[in-house]
């Protein structure tokens, strides 16, 4: 059916079982499967995995990946697939966004996120449990690609962070939607004093590129006031040592919105902390919701 479009370039399939000769793979630029399985296999046909399929897709820039479908069976972990020039990759997606029927699905597929190589991927999005971002961290520190200029992720655990690799960071610590009951797997304390204390635990700096910084639907606490400056003051500030600055230029815009449960952190700063989060807000954009 492909055979007399030579120009296609943008692909999306949504539930769809997909094989080896049913596109021009080659040749396009974007893809998007939702829902999609590969084709099992036959006496007369050869099983085809996704990793399969990818590795056909040597022109890709664009790639959107719900890896609900695909078999954790076929992924073989000693393969890699490489995407030379893909710019933005989207693995997974919020709960909300596509609908299944039935419970909600794990977005998993171990090993699959891994084994791709994207040595020009400028902007990542990864929504999934602990091993899928163990899986991207693998990618990124594999592929070498220049640092990310934009990084989203859900359900992120703060024992994954890419510590060097991204500029722009979006965590979204919990679906708010009416009907999603799931806890989050951590809290916005937790992160917050991940990214602080990473130079007590002798680990170094936990994002030291990072430029804009945004969280959403964070759940607070008593304590969140005393981390958010902890964590803010050597960035805007610059740290006290010189050796680090050359790797530092500070961090120019934050964002934090809170849960529709969840206290504004105006309501929970004292007096002093007001003024301290005020001089901090005049040195670069603050906005807290």
């Amino acid at each position: 059916m492909f055979d007399k479009a030579p120009k296609i370039r943008r692909l999306e399939l949504e539930s769809h079982v997909i094989g080896m000769s049913d596109f021009p793979l080659s040749q396009l630029t974007t893809l998007k499967l939702t829902r999609v399985s590969e084709s099992a296999s036959d006496e007369s046909t050869a099983v085809t995995s996704i990793q399969d399929i990818l590795q056909q897709c040597i022109s890709l820039e664009e790639l959107f990946l719900d890896p609900w479908d695909f078999s954790e069976e076929l992924v073989d972990h000693e393969k890699t697939v490489t995407l030379p020039s893909l710019a933005s990759l989207r693995f997974g997606c919020p709960n909300n966004e596509i609908k299944y029927e039935g419970d909600c699905p794990p977005i998993e597929t171990p090993g699959l996120l891994a084994s791709l190589r994207v040595p020009a991927l400028k902007s990542l999005s990864v929504h999934g449990s602990a091993t899928t971002m163990q899986d991207a961290y693998t990618c990124i520190k594999v592929s070498k690609p220049p640092p990310i200029t934009s990084l989203c992720v859900e359900d992120y655990p703060p024992t994954t962070v890419p510590r060097d690799l991204t500029r722009t960071l979006t965590v979204d610590f919990c679906n708010d939607e009416p009907g999603y009951d799931e806890e989050p797997e951590y809290e916005l304390d937790q992160l917050l004093e991940l990214f602080t204390r990473a130079k007590d635990m002798e680990k170094g700096d936990v994002c030291p590129v990072l430029r804009d910084f945004t969280l959403r639907n964070a759940r607070t606490s008593s304590e969140t006031p005393r981390l958010l400056i902890d964590f803010l003051e050597p960035r805007v500030q610059g740290p006290n040592s010189g050796q680090n600055q050359k790797h530092r230029e500070g961090i120019r815009k934050m964002v934090i919105s809170v849960g529709s449960e969840a206290m504004v952190l105006k309501e929970i700063c004292d007096e002093t902390q007001n003024k301290r989060i005020a001089k901090l807000g005049s040195m670069l954009e603050l906005e807290l919701d």
